[in-house]
């Protein structure tokens, strides 16, 4: 058995994607006219992007002009590369020291932003990216900033960490990305991030993005950014005719054994069951197994071959639930296909669960 999720997530979406009529002109640029420096286009070229999407073909060119912007987008618009290859292309690769920061609200979205800049630097020479977050040692993470990293991606708490044990210094940072930014604030972010601008120059380039704007990360835009351009586009939709779409509001402390009877009750020959956290994977799959459910979890800190292996557990029948992290899931899932009825559950505070009674497309890619 083989498994296709189409579900909303917070994981990273580098590959271009198609704009709407409204956020199109009548002629479409191509990846050639945005300016990008000969290895970027290069790079981008190397990855099959021909045209932009809608928030790269209006970051890219803000950016690079040297505009600070606010980017109102969802996951899956493509702004990880909107804000990357502009970063990169105001790195000097001679200058051995932190010249870039992106923040990100979790580990696994900062090591999965950090691996695409680090395809974006391809033929960059000297160009070193480094992903710092929780729950991993600092010894290889400070070795990576004093051989000379010029650009972080890293949670807050860790950045603080590195700030104040020394690892890490932002006085030559030109370029800062607050990547998600309103769900940095709602993880109760806020104060660490006033901290770490604080620590790095005035004058630099800050670009924020959001999939909303409230008064909060307006406030937090007012203060750090200087006169910036506001982009603001709409993402098409990926809802798959096939799959049925519902949700239940629960109290959090019934979230598990609510979980339960849907897995319980449900017809799906399978099912993966997302969190946000790898903390709350870990803690969902153990709760499923006390209660006699076939169930094994996969994150960010899952070895790729291992990730194949409970994967093909779930395809052959011998796993019933899997228990991912969204970026971890998107990792390994990406490529599968759906030979029998799946059904998915996001276990947060509101568990959101889908269920697909239908095979969907051979080989359809997990949009989000």
């Amino acid at each position: 058995m083989t498994a296709a999720v189409v579900a909303p997530s917070r994981a990273l979406d580098t590959a271009s994607t198609p704009s709407t009529p409204s956020d199109a002109a009548a002629h479409e640029p191509t990846f050639t006219e945005l300016g990008l420096p000969a290895p970027l286009e290069r790079a981008v070229a190397d990855l099959g992007f021909v045209t932009p999407s809608a928030i790269q073909a209006q970051a890219v060119p803000a950016l690079l002009s040297g505009r600070d912007i606010t980017g109102v987008a969802q996951t899956g618009t493509g702004k990880t590369a909107a804000f990357g290859l502009p970063l990169l292309a105001a790195i000097d690769p001679a200058q051995r020291h932190v010249q870039a920061l992106v923040l990100t609200p979790t580990r696994e979205l900062a090591m999965q932003v950090a691996d695409a800049i680090e395809t974006f630097a391809a033929h960059l020479p000297k160009v070193d990216v480094v992903a710092v977050y929780g729950g991993s040692p600092y010894q290889p993470q400070q070795r990576a900033l004093a051989g000379g990293a010029q650009v972080v991606v890293g949670t807050p708490g860790r950045v603080i960490d590195h700030l104040e044990r020394g690892t890490l210094v932002l006085d030559d940072v030109r370029f800062l990305v607050l990547d998600e930014a309103d769900e940095m604030l709602r993880m109760g972010f806020a104060e660490d991030v006033e901290t770490i601008f604080s620590r790095a120059p005035r004058e630099r380039q800050v670009a924020l993005f959001s999939a909303t704007m409230p008064a909060p990360i307006r406030r937090v835009a007012a203060e750090h950014l200087v006169d910036p351009v506001e982009i603001a586009v709409a993402r098409q939709s990926s809802t798959v005719t096939s799959v049925r779409q519902t949700y239940a509001v629960v109290p959090f402390r019934h979230k598990t054994g609510s979980l339960v009877r849907v897995l319980a009750t449900s017809d799906a020959d399978a099912a993966i069951v997302f969190t946000r956290t790898r903390g709350a994977a870990e803690e969902v799959g153990s709760a499923l197994v006390e209660r006699g459910i076939s169930a094994a979890t996969i994150s960010g800190d899952v070895a790729q071959k291992e990730r194949e292996k409970i994967v093909e557990r779930l395809r052959s029948g011998a796993l019933d639930v899997l228990v991912a992290t969204d970026v971890a899931a998107r990792a390994s899932t990406s490529t599968a296909s759906a030979s029998s009825s799946t059904s998915t559950c996001r276990a947060s505070p509101r568990p959101t669960c889908t269920a697909s009674g239908a095979p969907a497309a051979p080989g359809a890619p997990v949009r989000r």
